[in-house]
């Protein structure tokens, strides 16, 4: 299962909203034969994205910009997986992770599939996230359930969750949601805070649809969803990430800092990976402790200056000379 995972990640390092692989452990055991490998992965500082909002989760309007950025990257990370032919079939809260700066990022493929060798596939998942087509029996063997339109319904009951708080048919047993689902029985909109757009409440029913032909793409949800004001102000976003130790637009400006750095240093890596595919005999090289990329393009041996380090003095002298034109925040 582990290697299963680890092989559906490989295509997903290119893509910032699926959880990157850093790397693997194996048993070194020679007598075993477990098969079991480590997967080492990003380090994602609030957890799953179900126990943040079990737990952390502050109701207050000003939170939706920021469930509409969580959607959003979301639906992204599942548009870049069915690009790559990946169908995750097991979509949760509990299956999205949460960074630092409140960012998320889809995880656990390891009941992923290949969409065209999808045929007879078993329906696996959470039962309450699978679609009524999974729990149909008079549909011929030759009729692909496990589609992309799959997840696209899973999709719709993790908005539900990340919209309420709770797990979609919570109250009822499996027997009694297979007959829910048949019946085309969707959960009670009840408990979807009255404050919630109603084009972000459109998506998911459209999204839970009966018929599954008749659900968005997830192309289509990332452009409707997109329209939606996905940029959280600082102020309410303030109780996860924490008070400044003083007030004044410079320590503000200390605090985007840091986080524009982080920016940099992803940006610095792109290059460097460019700068290695480009000229193989000559590979970039990144110093560990600085971030900083040493290859011709930026600074090594025949380069002057590059780019990346001129933006970081850039940062640091705007921070220096001027600290109030950090008065708007840029880390979003």
């Amino acid at each position: 299962m582990y290697k299963k995972e680890a092989r559906k990640h490989e295509n997903s390092l290119i893509c910032e909203h699926i959880v990157s692989i850093k790397g693997f452990v194996e048993c070194e055991d020679d007598a075993c034969y477990c098969g079991i490998i480590g997967i080492v992965m990003k380090y994602m500082e609030n957890g799953s994205l179900w126990d943040f909002r079990t737990t952390k989760w502050q109701q207050h309007p000003d939170l939706l910009p920021l469930t509409n950025r969580m959607v959003y990257e979301m639906s992204s990370g599942m548009q870049f997986l069915h690009s790559q032919d990946i169908i995750h079939r097991d979509l949760k809260l509990e299956n999205v992770l949460v960074d630092g700066d409140l960012h998320v990022k889809i995880a656990d493929l390891g009941l992923a599939t290949n969409l065209q060798t999808s045929f007879g596939d078993r329906c696996w998942g959470t039962d309450s996230h699978k679609p009524p087509e999974a729990f149909r029996t008079d549909l011929p063997n030759s009729t692909k359930i496990v589609t992309s339109k799959y997840d696209v319904y899973g999709f719709a009951m993790t908005l539900y969750e990340l919209l309420t708080g709770i797990h979609p048919y919570s109250d009822r047993e499996s027997a009694m949601i297979r007959v829910f689902k048949l019946t085309n029985q969707t959960p009670c909109l009840e408990p979807v805070p009255k404050n919630t757009p109603e084009a972000l409440i459109k998506v998911m029913t459209d999204s839970w649809s009966f018929v599954a032909s008749d659900r968005p793409d997830f192309k289509e949800i990332t452009d409707r969803v997109n329209k939606l004001d996905t940029e959280p102000s600082y102020d309410s976003l303030r109780p996860y990430l924490g008070e400044p130790l003083v007030d004044g637009p410079r320590v503000v400006g200390v605090h985007k800092f840091w986080r524009a750095r982080a920016r940099i240093y992803g940006l610095q890596q792109r290059e460097s990976h460019r700068q290695e595919a480009s000229n193989p005999e000559t590979p970039a090289q990144t110093d560990r402790q600085t971030g900083v990329c040493r290859g011709a393009e930026d600074g090594g041996e025949g380069g002057g200056e590059g780019r990346v380090t001129r933006l970081m003095r850039g940062f640091q002298m705007s921070l220096m000379n001027n600290p109030e034109s950090w008065s708007t925040v840029l880390w979003r």
